[in-house]
């Protein structure tokens, strides 16, 4: 076995497509069918929270639950395929700590959405509504895919910027979680400013685990064409 079989010799590794695949499909599906259940929404210029593309209140129960599985799916591709590309250089059990937190609370956060959007399925609501409990599984899903991004691609990539990215990313989350709760609070009329700082947190996550994963040895060598073995002691090579 070869790491050139995990290479699609155009630019980018097939782990580094198996996350972007997933993601790119299923935010252009959820953003069709956002403007497609409620035409007034793109005559109005609206872009959606991503809450408005893990769970939309026009959904019906069925439609919901397929969101909801779809969503599910589509990110357990992109962890498996982090998995395997780990597995390549010997950090199997690294990878699977991580990866199983990330899905964990990626499944609170679209579950919450779904309560958000459709109260009545919140087994919770006599409690807590599902806004609060989707803001703060929100919360978490932040936390842990910048620590995800900064942890195994960013701090590796920039290691001569690591303090300063990582200063910016906490900066971002804050500063994003505290006017949503303001905005909430005071409707300071935002506008779309709140939903686009979340795409690009968005983009921006999906993108450094993209570049990172491609530039993992031996998936580096690999997509320039050069073959190396699997079982190549690259491990000298990862900064943990």
């Amino acid at each position: 076995l070869k790491s050139s079989m995990f290479s699609s010799n155009r630019g980018l590794s097939y782990p580094a497509l198996g996350i972007a695949l997933p993601w790119l499909i299923m935010y252009v599906t959820c953003l069709e069918a956002y403007y497609a259940a409620d035409p007034r929404r793109w005559q109005h210029g609206s872009i959606p929270f991503i809450s408005g593309m893990l769970g939309d209140d026009k959904d019906s129960s069925a439609k919901s639950c397929l969101r909801l599985l779809a969503w599910s799916v589509a990110i357990l591709v992109t962890c498996v395929s982090r998995v395997a590309a780990y597995a390549m250089i010997h950090k199997l059990i690294y990878i699977l700590s991580w990866m199983s937190l990330y899905y964990i609370v990626w499944e609170m956060t679209v579950l919450t959405a779904l309560w958000d959007a459709h109260p009545e399925q919140n087994p919770f609501k006599d409690w807590v509504p599902g806004s609060i409990l989707h803001f703060a599984s929100s919360l978490v899903f932040f936390v842990v895919a910048g620590a995800e991004s900064f942890n195994l691609n960013l701090a590796r990539m920039f290691p001569a910027r690591a303090h300063e990215i990582k200063l910016s990313l906490t900066i971002y989350i804050a500063v994003y979680c505290c006017l949503f709760v303001w905005n909430k609070v005071e409707k300071l009329g935002l506008g779309n400013m709140l939903p686009l700082m979340e795409h690009l947190m968005l983009f921006a996550h999906v993108a450094a685990d993209c570049v990172g994963l491609n530039n993992l040895p031996p998936l580096a060598q690999a997509v320039r064409g050069v073959v190396v073995q699997v079982d190549m002691p690259v491990t000298a090579y990862f900064v943990a």
